[in-house]
Order: structure tokens, then sequence, then C-alpha cells
């Protein structure tokens, strides 16, 4: 089967295929919600295709696309010469839930290529992510997954992680799920293509010991377009046991499902598994499954789904957030003025905190201002624009 993803109400032009666009409209595809209101984030559509279907070349641009991945032919061929762990540093960083999280990180050249590659992608290829997906996808985060749940009123929640998720992606797998994505499947077509293995050396520069590497820019953009058979499955799965009752959204590794009814959880679970299993490498990581209502603590993300359907960041950001933004104008107004480093950081945590609870951050801000007759955005901008 092939899949073809498109913007529901796009405000650009990616690809029109009418015939398909008038069997959804006839109802003989699932619809989705619509797009959220004050939101720039906007909701795409997936069909499965027969591998028949033929997409003009002229008309969808494939020619253009495909001169613009042969653009990247010179870069790419030079820096193959070059040991591939010599083009990576890796660290490892703390992670939310605990342990360390590996990152191999290209080094300047790679990750110049790597940007120029995914720019490519997605504007001259416009390639788009299964309606499903959030991370690393433009104009959408956790709390816009998140709201996905919130609008339909969900109570219980299946959260399931997926094992291995970027090394899993070897050479073999990515060349494969492309072949069933447009425009890619119509690119590994080419015979231009196909004789100078333009595909073979755009995946290559992008791996690292056979598969994809944590840290570049191009691992998580490939791991989109890799599930969007799988989100699409996944999705339709739980279409066919329960409407549109169920709700399935997936953040990288971490996939989300909640209803407003109890559910058959592990039932859920087993085919899920299997629809991974028969379809690519990924398995569940089955000891990281949790079940459970939103009258308990319904942390997703990072974020509160609590039981008055209200998204928020939590009792205790909340309390650390107050005693930051206190204890600076604290300082600030008994003479002690905080690094431009730190500033930043306390911004960076607001400007977070801001994007799920507005209201909350903003009253903070002024009761604080208030407090020590200082204005708060005013002073901070000051120390961030005075040090080096």
């Amino acid at each position: 089967m092939l899949y073809f993803t498109f913007y529901k109400k796009p405000t650009f032009h990616q690809v029109t295929f009418q015939d398909l666009l008038d069997k959804f409209y006839q109802g003989e595809l699932p619809d989705v919600q619509p797009i959220q209101e004050n939101s720039k984030y906007r909701r795409t559509i997936t069909l499965e295709l027969p591998e028949t279907t033929q997409f003009p070349p002229g008309k969808y641009q494939i020619p253009k696309m495909i001169k613009a991945l042969e653009e990247l032919l010179p870069d790419i061929l030079s820096l193959q010469k070059i040991p591939r762990s010599m083009l990576y540093h890796s660290f490892s960083i703390p992670k939310r839930t605990g342990g360390l999280r590996h990152i191999d990180a290209p080094v300047p050249e790679l990750m110049e290529l790597l940007r120029k590659m995914k720019g490519i992608f997605e504007n001259k290829l416009r390639v788009l992510s299964h309606d499903a997906a959030f991370a690393y996808v433009k104009q959408r985060s956790c709390k816009d997954a998140l709201v996905r749940h919130q609008q339909a009123q969900s109570r219980w929640f299946l959260k399931l992680d997926i094992k291995d998720f970027f090394p899993s992606c070897t050479t073999e797998f990515i060349h494969k799920q492309l072949s069933k994505i447009f425009p890619f499947s119509e690119i590994y077509k080419d015979p231009l293509v196909q004789l100078n293995s333009v595909m073979e050396n755009i995946i290559d520069i992008c791996l690292l010991n056979g598969s994809l590497p944590q840290g570049t820019p191009m691992s998580p953009l490939l791991t989109n377009l890799l599930m969007i058979p799988l989100d699409y499955k996944i999705q339709h799965f739980l279409w066919k046991v329960n409407g549109k009752k169920f709700v399935y959204t997936r953040y990288a590794d971490d996939i989300l499902i909640s209803s407003p009814f109890d559910f058959d959880w592990r039932m859920i679970q087993t085919s899920i598994q299997t629809i991974l299993e028969d379809n690519s490498p990924f398995k569940l990581k089955t000891e990281k499954t949790r079940y459970g209502s939103s009258a308990g603590r319904n942390w997703n993300l990072g974020l509160m789904l609590n039981k008055d359907n209200q998204i928020t960041i939590g009792h205790r950001k909340k309390e650390r957030l107050k005693a930051t933004v206190h204890n600076f104008l604290a300082d600030f107004t008994s003479g002690t003025v905080w690094s431009k480093l730190d500033v930043q950081v306390m911004l960076g945590n607001l400007s977070y905190c801001r994007n799920i609870e507005p209201e909350y951050v903003q009253q903070l801000v002024q009761k604080y201002s208030e407090k020590f007759h200082c204005d708060f955005e005013q002073e901070t901008k000051r120390i961030i624009k005075a040090q080096p």
C-alpha cells in the first residue's frame, strides 16, 4: 500500500488528488476533529492507497524534487570519506523520568548538511507527518497532543512506550517505509535515482552505526515519516474497535490512547504490539505500560490532565516557579543582579509554563512585580541586553 498525507485545511498548495478527496468527503473515510482554536497547529489526513496508484510526475513536480535531492550529493560524498565516528560528539543527558539519554551530536559540517537536507524534505518535497504525530513537528507541541484528549473529554488513559525507537530505524527499514510514502514512492521509481543511488547516499549520511542517531535534525523527521503507515494502522484499528471514542496520539516513542470510558487496555496493548511487530522492527516496552483514570496522577508528556479536564503544569512546578520569580526580584531590589544565563533559564521556564497556563504565569509575574515595586519584564530585558 501507499500512503498520501495532506493538510485538512491547507494554507498553501501541497498536492491535489481530487478523486480521493471526493471519497473522503462522501464519508468513505472517517473525518477528524476541527483544528484547535487559538493555535497555529494544523491537522493532516493520511490516505492508504493501492500500490498501483498513478501520480503524474509533471503534475506533482517529481523531477524538481529529485533535482533538489541531487544537489546534496557533493557534500554527502565529501563527508562520506570521513570515518563516521569522527562526525559526531557523543554525550549523555539526564532523562526527565530518570536515567540518562545518549546523544550523538553532529559536528558543524555534518549538522549544516543535515539541516539543509531537512529543509529540502520539508519545503521542496513538502513531506507531512501523520495527524497523530506531535514530536518534532512544526506548530505542534506536547500541549497540542494533550488537548486532543482533552477535547474528547477522555477519562481513561493508556500509555505505551516503543522500545529502542531510534536504534531500531535501520537502513533497510528506512528504505522500505519511505518507498510506501508519497512523494518518495515516486522518487524511488525514477531510473536516474536508481542509477546514481541518490536515496541510498541520503539515508546513509543520516545514519551512525547502521541506525538513526538521537541528536540530529534528520532523525526526528525520518522517524515521523517511517511511522506514517504504522500510525495509520493503529489509528484505524482503534476506530474499528470503538469508533471515534478512542483518541490516539504519539510523541516520538510515547503512545497515548484515551477514551471517555473504561476499556480493555490489555487487548489494545496486545493488538498494537502485533501491528508493530508485523510491520516493523519496533516492540513495546511493556514494563513501562501505564493505565488509569484522570482521577489519579494523570501525567503525560510532563503535563497533568486533571479530573476537571484541565491541562496544568502541576503544583510542584508552580511552587518552584513562584520561588524563582520571588528570589529574582528580592535579589534585584536589594542590589544583587543575576547573571544573564540564570535570567535566560528563568525566562525559558516561564515561557514554557506560559504556553501551558498563560493566565497563571501572567498573574504570578504581576503579583510579584507589584510586591517588589519593580517591572519584572522590563528589568529582565535590561539584564539580558546589558550583559555580554
